[in-house]
């Protein structure tokens, strides 16, 4: 199947074959952006999370704006891992706050990308199946750590954040189902694209979730 067929924009001939979904894929750029400028206002361990965060997103970033603007060879790869590396540093996140090992994130979120990666360079087509199940480990960590009580201390406009970038990410997978190929809301040649608000709302719940996390409200250590 051509890159990005399954995302209802026509693909064009040139060197951008889906220029709307192109163009939104940038907004991952963007909050990576803010997320390594805020973090390099955080404390050392902070901070070391933010910038790793944010460069897991710009990974995310590149992949999908090479996956539907120019598909280079690697279009593939690139998107899937840059996808596994923003997802699975949530899931590292979670799993290290619940084992109180929150020194070793940023190790274990390297390790962690580094086999997705070389995974999804052995098996192109397992990208689905790495995608969906660090969706449920993200899901099954962000429930058991809100079990552990740790986001009642958090202020005001981190839990504010924080429920936005819930909102935001429902939406967005709302919007991926709605307007994908052979969806009721998809038009190949409108400007407004599922996939594109997809791109937008998921870049805006990565930051809004870094927002709410990484910082030293958002720790263990800084409420005990």
């Amino acid at each position: 199947m051509p890159l990005g067929a399954g995302d209802c924009e026509r693909l064009r001939d040139g060197l951008v074959a889906q220029p709307v979904n192109t163009a939104s894929a940038l907004a991952y750029l963007l909050a990576a952006g803010w997320l390594a400028r805020r973090g390099s206002r955080l404390e050392a361990a902070s901070r070391r999370e933010a910038l790793a965060f944010g460069l897991a997103v710009a990974a995310a970033g590149v992949g999908s704006v090479d996956f539907h603007g120019t598909g280079s060879p690697a279009a593939r790869w690139l998107h899937d891992a840059g996808l596994c590396a923003a997802v699975s540093f949530v899931a590292v996140h979670d799993l290290a706050w619940l084992a109180g090992a929150r020194r070793r994130v940023v190790p274990a979120w390297a390790a962690a990308a580094g086999a997705g990666g070389v995974l999804l360079g052995l098996a192109p087509r397992a990208g689905g199946a790495v995608a969906g199940g660090l969706g449920l480990l993200v899901a099954a960590g962000e429930v058991a750590v809100a079990r552990r009580g740790p986001r009642a201390g958090w202020p005001p406009r981190q839990r504010a954040a924080y429920r936005a970038g819930v909102a935001a990410l429902a939406a967005g997978a709302a919007c991926w189902w709605l307007g994908r190929t052979g969806g009721p809301l998809c038009d190949p040649d409108s400007p407004l694209q599922g996939h594109a608000a997809w791109h937008l709302l998921t870049a805006f719940a990565l930051a809004a979730w870094g927002h709410a996390t990484l910082s030293p409200a958002g720790t263990p250590q800084a409420r005990s």
